[in-house]
This record gives C-alpha cells, sequence and structure tokens, in this order.
C-alpha cells in the first residue's frame, strides 16, 4: 500500500506534440499554442466591522489564445480575419453578433486543441467555442536570419471544455 504522502502514480503528457483543428481550415499546423485560460473574479465584501471578509466567486473571463505557426501561402488566418474587418468596417455585425442569438455568427468558429503522445493519440481535447481573431502579426523581415518566418494569430473566444480521452481513441 502507497504512503499517503507519497500519492497514486500519474502518467504525464509531454507538451511538444499537439494539434489544432478549425472548422473549414484545410491546414492549422502551429508550432506554439498558448493562452487557455480563464479567471474566476473574486468578490470579497466586509460586514460591519468582521475581521473575515465574506467571499464568493464573480464573474469568469477567458484569456486570448495565441498561435504561432511559419508563414506559408495558406491565407486561411488571413481571410477570416478580413472577414471580421470587413464586418466592423461596414458595420455588418451578424445578429448575435453582439449580446444575443443562440446560434453563433458565421465568422465564429469553433476549434479543438488536441494533446497527442508519441504515437498520435489524442489524449486530452480542449474544445475552444466562437472563436475569433483580433490580431494577425506577419513574421518579420529579416535578411541575416536563417530562420523560418513565423506569424502569429491571436484569437479570442468565449469559453473552452476539457476532455479527457483514453489513449487507445485518437
Amino acid at each position: 500500500m502507497a504512503s499517503p504522502l507519497q500519492g497514486q502514480h500519474r502518467t504525464l503528457f509531454g507538451r511538444f506534440k499537439f494539434l489544432v483543428q478549425i472548422d473549414g481550415f484545410t491546414s492549422a499546423a502551429f508550432q506554439s499554442a498558448s493562452g487557455l485560460k480563464y479567471n474566476v473574479a473574486k468578490i470579497e465584501y466586509w460586514e460591519g466591522g468582521s475581521l473575515i471578509a465574506y467571499k464568493e466567486p464573480g464573474r469568469v473571463s477567458f484569456d486570448d489564445l495565441s498561435l504561432e505557426r511559419g508563414v506559408s501561402y495558406d491565407l486561411d488566418f488571413y481571410n477570416w480575419l478580413k472577414e471580421v474587418v470587413d464586418l466592423v468596417k461596414y458595420a455588418k455585425i451578424p445578429k448575435g453578433g453582439r449580446g444575443g442569438g443562440t446560434v453563433s455568427p458565421k465568422y465564429k468558429k469553433h476549434l479543438m486543441c488536441k494533446q497527442l503522445e508519441r504515437d498520435n493519440k489524442t489524449v486530452i481535447t480542449y474544445d475552444v467555442r466562437s472563436a475569433f481573431p483580433i490580431d494577425l502579426t506577419p513574421g518579420d523581415f529579416d535578411n541575416t536570419s536563417d530562420e523560418v518566418s513565423v506569424e502569429a494569430v491571436t484569437l479570442t473566444y468565449d469559453y473552452f471544455t476539457r476532455e479527457n480521452r483514453s489513449t487507445s481513441q485518437t
């Protein structure tokens, strides 16, 4: 029997191998993805001279998702961002785009960020809902570099959920 201080054996996953799938994209390969994070605000209130604050959870917010990849002929992200810019530029935000509607507008996409094992089996899936791009940074131009040009895209989204999968599924 294991000591209570030792705990159970855990299988840890390497972070080097992952896959991002985006609705309608032909390619969504990235060298890095970061920013899946949510925060719960803290409501703190001191009632008339109490030495201990009354605390409860407040509103929930989600950080933006940053993705980086090598620059190529692929225009999926550029076209997606252009679609969002054109909607704002021409004041054509679809119904449900601002504060309403039950159906996500066309410019909002569903993403799946999957953590993979070495044999490409999915172990964790982060289901990212109603994402759209808010920033696209083309790669730097540098004639003195021997590196691949890397572009960065920042997405904002409504929320994400995590689903664990057995290592027998892909």
